[in-house]
């Protein structure tokens, strides 16, 4: 959400993912718009992007990915998240697609990863 144009990072990071590599996204949900004030930090200026899961499938999409799973997830301040998990498309080394509980082990690790 703070990049000009996210699908050419996507694109990138395609290249450099392993075979069977996938990419965990979590960002600000556009659903979450509605329900803060505008004034709220969520919406200030270093946010260039909001994605709704239409809006993030097609990014995938275009950039040469597949939407594995998505969802929507509150965070502890309140807001809601959009977090996805996906993989290059045509990648003949995936494994088939991931179970739920997958997913969110994964969130749970980029949860780490984003802890301050």
């Amino acid at each position: 959400e703070h990049l000009p144009d996210p699908a050419e990072l996507l694109s990138a990071l395609s290249a450099d993912l392993a075979p069977g590599g996938v990419v965990f996204i979590e960002t600000p949900s556009i659903e979450d718009l509605g329900s803060r004030p505008i004034d709220d930090d969520r919406f200030m200026a270093p946010h260039l992007f909001f994605f709704s899961h239409h809006s993030i499938a097609n990014l995938c999409h275009r950039a040469g990915f597949e939407v594995i799973e998505s969802e929507i997830a509150r965070t502890v301040r309140g807001h809601y998240d959009l977090r996805v998990l996906c993989r290059p498309m045509n990648d003949e080394s995936c494994l088939p697609l991931l179970s739920r509980d997958d997913f969110h082990a994964v969130a749970a690790l980029a949860g780490r990863w984003n802890a301050p």
